[in-house]
């Protein structure tokens, strides 16, 4: 199990230096041979890599962390959804799909002394939570089917906020549209990191309270899925490292991830089959 740690918890261990924080946007993990969504395995391969290389003081998920395809309202849109009892052995192999590589995620940031992870809900993960709702099973929950507690991880709820020191991360969404990184640093009048969209995106802005940015990070699920019925999109690969400093300022380097090749710290990272 992990201990939650806070920012000002891990720079007292590590004295002047700055913590980094390694960010994670949407995986969309599901099962092997699912019909749909699931992590794309090139990208994959760069994100446990570059944690190797990082050994993050803290590592955050901000969300759609798994497909949920199950129980997916957007499944059942043109025709009536089954009972509970045929769709229940699709939603065990998604729980243990997504627990399988939380397992891997824990046992990466185990390795490199890593004293954190938190996970922030996507709305992905808000459908197994109406589901759970709807069919009176609060064993099936988001935060209880990704054992959460047990793990000793962090957890905010769909919409809310978490801050490492003056910087915001959430899901996404809050403000939509073209130039939705504009808008939401106007929106907020602070700094945010978001995923949601699929897309890398940033934007800054200078107020009178200061300087701000918003930061769009990608996602590392497959890119091309079946319900956009195979239409080009905007959607990217990266991950994100933010360092924050003691006064709670922050550094971010966005990670592009093409085709399975990226560079973390100066190095050239390449997947492996």
């Amino acid at each position: 199990m992990l201990q939650v740690s806070v920012v000002a918890g891990i720079l007292s261990r590590y004295s002047m230096k700055p913590a980094t924080y390694l960010v994670i946007p949407d995986t969309h993990v599901t099962y092997d041979g699912a019909p749909d969504g699931g992590i794309d395995p090139k990208a994959n391969s760069c994100l446990f890599q570059a944690i190797d290389i990082v050994k993050p003081d803290g590592i955050i998920h901000i969300g759609d962390l798994g497909e949920w395809s199950s129980v997916s309202h957007w499944q059942w849109k043109h025709r009536k959804r089954p009972p509970h009892e045929f769709i229940q052995p699709l939603i065990d192999k998604e729980i243990n799909g997504v627990n399988t590589w939380l397992d891997k995620l824990e046992k990466a940031a185990s390795k490199n002394k890593c004293s954190s992870i938190h996970i922030i809900q996507g709305n992905h993960e808000k459908w197994l939570d109406f589901f759970a709702d709807e069919e009176a099973r609060p064993e099936i929950a988001a935060k209880t089917a990704m054992k959460i507690k047990t793990r000793g991880y962090g957890w905010s709820d769909h919409g809310e906020f978490h801050k490492i020191g003056k910087l915001n991360l959430t899901h996404g969404g809050h403000f939509t549209g073209l130039h939705h990184a504009y808008k939401t640093v106007i929106g907020l009048s602070a700094s945010c990191m978001y995923g949601h969209f699929h897309n890398v995106e940033t934007a800054h802005v200078m107020h009178l309270g200061g300087a701000f940015g918003a930061w769009a990070i990608g996602c590392l699920c497959t890119l091309n899925k079946t319900f956009l019925n195979h239409r080009p999109t905007s959607w990217s690969h990266a991950i994100s490292l933010v360092h924050v400093e003691r006064d709670g300022n922050f550094h971010v380097e966005l990670v592009d991830i093409f085709d399975g090749v990226c560079y973390v710290y100066g190095k050239k990272v390449v997947a492996k089959p």
